[in-house]
């Protein structure tokens, strides 16, 4: 039996792991996309959800993610 993962001439793909992988999700609904990674949109790639139709590149996405890093530390800073 070879450890390279193939029997009988062909080849088994590993398990996708999601952590590592990195599918690109909308932020407004927050649907996974699995054929889509987020090095695909940092690369230039267009993310359209096919739950709510919004469509995001990596600029939208850095904008959504840089207001959520604001308003975590605006709550912060308010329970203080």
């Amino acid at each position: 039996m070879s450890t390279d993962g193939s029997k009988n001439g062909t080849h088994t793909p590993p398990a996708i792991d999601r952590e590592v992988v990195g599918f690109a999700t909308c932020p407004s609904c927050h649907t996974e996309d699995p054929t889509m990674t987020n090095a695909a949109v940092g690369a230039g790639a267009d993310l359209h959800c096919g739950r709510c139709g919004q469509r995001w590149d990596a600029v939208r996405l850095a904008t959504v993610a840089a207001y959520a890093v604001w308003v975590s530390e605006q709550m912060s800073v308010g329970a203080r």
